[in-house]
């Protein structure tokens, strides 16, 4: 396993796969689709089950922090949040 994906924390899809063009309504309106976990072991080798997310208690409160620190001012906010292809995958604007 690479660095890549051992050590991601949050990547955004800007890059679009082959032949599929972006979701433009979705960039129009500030939108930016990222992937916020995936079961691919962490540095320390912890490994989320991505089945046992709790999606409707998140969206309560859909802030994203910077850094996880609660003690400012969010950054964004989760629009739509599944399970895409085995990942946690939220659209924040």
């Amino acid at each position: 396993m690479n660095l890549d994906t051992r050590y991601m924390l949050i990547r955004a899809m800007d890059d679009e796969p082959e032949g599929e063009k972006p979701d433009e309504p979705a960039k129009a309106a500030g939108r930016t689709r990222v992937i916020a976990s995936t079961a691919n072991p962490d540095r320390y080798d912890d490994v989320v089950d991505q089945a046992t997310w709790k999606i409707d208690r998140f969206m309560r409160n859909p802030v994203v922090p910077w850094g996880h620190d609660y003690q400012i001012p969010p950054v964004g906010k989760v629009v739509s949040l599944s399970i895409v292809e085995g990942a946690l995958t939220a659209d924040i604007e």
